[in-house]
């Protein structure tokens, strides 16, 4: 049986992405710029992503994320601190409604 935490992972890995392309491809590749980039950072795995890709020169060249996302993003200081709220937030969340 499938539990809450599962259906959280697969609705951050598959269907955020899938309703960000949907998006695009809808709005004939329009929509996006540079406030899809800044939509990524509302997928903890999107986060993941874009700090592993931007942490090697040779994957900047070879992947494709790095055209759409701005130079602002690409700071492994501020996609650290992202990535590290998205671990200290539902952490906080969940000891606050466990207390409770």
């Amino acid at each position: 049986m499938p539990r809450a935490g599962d259906c959280a992972v697969v609705c951050f890995v598959l269907v955020f992405d899938l309703l960000l392309l949907g998006l695009l491809v809808a709005s004939g590749g329009e929509f996006g710029g540079q406030a899809l980039a800044y939509v990524l950072l509302l997928n903890p795995a999107d986060v993941f992503r874009i700090l592993n890709v931007f942490s090697l020169d040779q994957m900047r060249s070879l992947y494709g994320l790095t055209s759409i996302v701005p130079p602002a993003l690409a700071n492994p200081w501020l996609m650290g601190g992202t990535m590290l709220a998205w671990i200290t937030a539902p952490l906080a969340l969940a000891t606050w409604r466990f207390r409770a």
